[in-house]
């Protein structure tokens, strides 16, 4: 029987998985591995979507075109990066890291991949879209990939989550939330920002940006500012009535505008 590889979200992870597992565990460079398991961990995203290259954009050539759906987005490693700032940020040993796992996932004794990223939709796709990109799944039919659903850093949580892993399959709808959210991101930034710049003649380094996020939460503040500026103060009344029933009394207050 071959060994399972864990792959954790984070280093500190990694670290308390390996100690709940074996306390006796030793590292060996970026694993911890023992007869049974390898250890090892990402740090964040270590992949992005290729964005497209298509040099000085027009209404008819933006990056990514309505009427060409699905969406079809190509996965690199950050090291690979077009943006020359994040490819310079990416260090050394973070392309090393990237190499390492590769290179981990591919190793013959290895018969489980199994991911250990957080229990949320990033934390399910950090690993699915490392599986998907080293295309191990293709190469190895016989090749397992689970999921481990941490709820709790302590020994018994590790425990009890490593050994009810399950089918990484069953965590499709958690990544597909993630990345659809990625893609999101590609579709409106990188299409309406040119869009907008464009029609608005403002092309270049004063051109508009336009985000998922950024533009609907821009809008609610940009609202609820023209209510203020357009808020009419208006005359009313407050009517106080005091009423006695037997013992008890109370008061009303009525208000007219």
């Amino acid at each position: 029987m071959g060994k399972k590889l864990i792959i954790a979200e984070k280093s500190s992870l990694a670290e308390k998985i390996a100690k709940a597992i074996d306390s006796k565990i030793k590292k060996r460079g970026l694993y911890y591995e023992n007869d049974e398991v390898v250890i090892t961990n990402v740090v964040g995203h270590v992949l992005e979507s290729a964005i497209p290259d298509n040099g000085k954009w027009d209404i008819d050539n933006l990056p990514y075109q309505f009427d060409n759906l699905p969406l079809r987005v190509k996965t690199i490693d950050l090291a690979k990066s077009k943006d020359k700032a994040k490819a310079k940020s990416m260090n050394a040993n973070m392309k090393k890291l990237v190499e390492n796992l590769l290179n981990a996932m591919s190793r013959p004794d290895i018969d489980e991949i199994v991911s250990a990223g957080d229990p949320d939709a990033e934390g399910s796709l950090l690993i699915q879209e490392l599986y998907d990109y080293s295309k191990i799944g293709k190469k190895r039919k016989d090749l397992t990939f689970s999921r481990m659903w941490i709820l709790s850093y302590d020994k018994e949580a590790i425990r009890k989550s490593y050994t009810e892993r399950y089918d990484q399959k069953k965590d499709k709808p958690w990544s597909d939330a993630a990345r659809a959210r990625s893609y999101a991101d590609l579709y409106v930034g990188y299409n309406f920002s040119p869009l907008f710049s464009i029609l608005n003649g403002k092309y270049g380094k004063d051109s508009f940006s336009i985000g998922r996020v950024m533009t609907p939460t821009l809008n609610l503040v940009r609202k609820r500012e023209l209510d203020i500026e357009n808020f009419i103060s208006t005359q009313y009344f407050l009517i106080l009535v005091s009423f006695l029933l037997s013992t008890i009394s109370f008061f009303l207050f009525l208000c007219i505008f």
